[in-house]
């Protein structure tokens, strides 16, 4: 067992191992049952067909991936996404990016942004164009 990256194998029996195994020796050395699973790497091209299904057949409730996101009750549990936080971070900061309303706020944020470059283009455009037109 190497906790290798699942879609990279070739042979869905190594696939099914790497991910049962894995449950078997944690359970023995935690002493409680393991319900859900992390993803080796984590994005899409890493995971594989072979392995979600693994994964299920290996009877974990859930598995997580490192594609960023939020869940919903639509979301497919063995391919829950996440949202990277730090510990460096303040509360406040985790509990919007995990509420949402951070990703609210930062395509405000770059809309904003987007507008404010426009206007500058256009007050620019029109300066030059009046200075053509009445040279001081």
């Amino acid at each position: 067992m190497f906790h290798p990256i699942l879609a990279y194998l070739t042979d869905p029996t190594e696939v099914q191992y790497e991910v049962s195994e894995s449950r078997e020796v944690l359970e023995r050395h935690l002493g409680h049952p393991v319900r859900t699973f992390a993803y080796p790497v984590g994005q899409f091209e890493h995971i594989g067909e072979n392995a979600f299904r693994a994964v299920q057949e290996a009877g974990y409730d859930w598995a997580v991936t490192t594609i960023y996101g939020f869940n919903t009750p639509q979301t497919d549990p063995y391919l829950l996404r996440r949202v990277v936080v730090d510990v460096d971070q303040h509360w406040l900061s985790v509990a919007t990016k995990a509420s949402g309303i951070w990703g609210y706020f930062s395509r405000l944020y770059q809309v904003s942004i987007t507008l404010l470059q426009h206007l500058r283009n256009a007050v620019r455009y029109l300066d030059l164009s009046l200075h053509s037109h009445f040279p001081t």
